[in-house]
């Protein structure tokens, strides 16, 4: 009975952690292989043309910050309404539209 009573105290717990534990190691695995997959995957003309026209730079061409941008939505973690929010708030500390801060250290 005490031999049952510390297998169930502590045997099912850390099996339940070990399996987390491995699942883990199993997804991440997954997720880094999908997220390279994706990243790597070339730019279709659509892509392109959404890229340097709809982005962060006001040219035809795609700088690093609209290929930043445009592989987050690529991987899915970064929708269109958040990348607007995202603009319209650095346009608010941006009062001056040079488009870039500067911070000033005294």
């Amino acid at each position: 009975a005490i031999f049952c009573g510390v297998y169930c105290l502590f045997g099912i717990p850390l099996m339940a952690v070990t399996l987390g534990l491995f699942a883990r190691v199993l997804v991440e695995d997954f997720m880094v292989e999908e997220e390279l997959a994706a990243i790597s995957k070339p730019l279709t003309r659509e892509e392109y043309l959404f890229a340097s026209k709809s982005l962060c730079s006001t040219d035809s061409a795609i700088h690093l910050s609209d290929y930043i941008v445009l592989q987050l939505m690529r991987q899915g973690k970064l929708s269109m309404e958040s990348f607007e929010y995202i603009k319209r708030e650095y346009q608010v500390i941006d009062s001056g539209q040079r488009w870039f801060l500067k911070i000033n250290v005294d």
